[in-house]
């Protein structure tokens, strides 16, 4: 397994990025303590879609399946990332973290029923 590259992720989320709790600083300095001290972490994803944007061709949806494992930490979660072109690249706007069972189809969401 490679050695963690905290500045190349933070570089994927735009400045425009807006958290859903606090400030972009306050945010960028919280991942860089968490993904940088996090140990044995794997993190797998599987179901991926994208989705264009419908009246703004600049800007796309990944959704996904997460299965996140650190040494002290772990989580299986629906992942919703908004993509945006910008000078520096495709950068993320907005992320959403969902139950994993969660139904995403564009902006409706619907948590699937159990059999």
């Amino acid at each position: 397994m490679g050695e963690k590259d905290v500045s190349g992720y933070i570089n994927f989320y735009s400045p425009m990025f807006s958290p859903e709790e606090g400030s972009y600083d306050a945010w960028q300095s919280q991942r860089r303590i968490r993904v940088g001290q996090a140990e044995k972490l794997q993190i797998d994803v599987s179901d991926i879609q994208v989705i264009p944007s419908f009246d703004d061709a600049s800007v796309y949806e990944t959704v996904f399946t997460q299965n996140y494992k650190a040494a002290h930490y772990q989580e299986t979660s629906k992942k919703v990332l908004t993509w945006k072109a910008t000078n520096s690249g495709w950068q993320i706007i907005r992320e959403r973290n969902l139950p994993a069972n969660t139904v995403y189809n564009g902006s409706t969401m619907s948590l699937a029923k159990s059999e």
